[in-house]
């Protein structure tokens, strides 16, 4: 869920580059069959509704932020995968998964990312972030989900920030799924409104859906 830092602020701004931060990554132990489960659970432009294209870039570039509470520099991943950024008028959507090398290990990034430890981190590094570009973190807050996987956690950020036609709220979505040893994140962005919680559960079960079944025994 480490990655889940960067890729609110750049896919939020509808950028198709989203990253992990450095110092506090998991050891990366990539084998071929945990990366091929993790590439098969992201989501696909044909499980969107909608005109979407994808981006040129996904969920790619590199950065730096500072998050001490999410620090996973003690756990390893053994595949990892995110997918191309999708963009449909000022909607955007991407996601992204992970195969820890353990369970105990999915589960403590897990517990790290849903603690109110890992919550204030991640408001005041992106609340720095945002500053820094031009923009107000007006809220982030937890938000109530329906459990489609064995845990599922969602977030809400919103932000204030200036365009040509003036000051406009973008309302960002975080659904976060863990089943074994799989971690997943979809992220959805959209400027002036959210989108619909409906799609928003349809994706999330998609998502969990592929999850469930590659990891089933593994």
């Amino acid at each position: 869920m480490r990655l889940v830092l960067l890729a609110i602020l750049l896919v939020v701004l509808f950028s198709a580059s989203v990253a992990h931060a450095t110092g506090g990554d998991p050891k990366k132990q990539i084998n071929a069959a945990d990366q091929t489960r993790a590439r098969a659970i992201v989501l696909r432009k044909a499980d969107l509704l909608g005109s979407f294209h994808t981006e040129r870039n996904g969920l790619g570039a590199s950065t730096s932020m500072n998050c001490p509470a999410l620090d996973e520099s003690d756990l390893t991943v053994t595949g990892e995968v995110r997918s191309p950024g999708f963009a449909f008028g000022l909607v955007f959507v991407a996601s992204q998964s992970q195969i820890y090398k353990s369970l105990g290990d999915a589960s403590t990034s897990w517990r790290r990312f849903v603690s109110a430890a890992g919550s204030s981190c991640l408001r005041d590094e992106l609340r720095k972030e945002f500053t820094s570009n031009g923009l107000k973190l007006v809220s982030l807050h937890r938000t109530t989900f329906p459990r489609v996987a064995q845990k599922t956690a969602s977030y809400r950020i919103v932000l204030s920030g200036p365009t040509q036609a003036g000051t406009v709220d973008f309302v960002f979505d975080i659904v976060g799924l863990m089943d074994s040893r799989a971690q997943a994140s979809i992220f959805i962005g959209s400027a002036l409104r959210p989108q619909s919680r409906a799609e928003e559960v349809r994706l999330a079960r998609l998502v969990s859906g592929r999850m469930a079944k590659v990891m089933r025994g593994a």
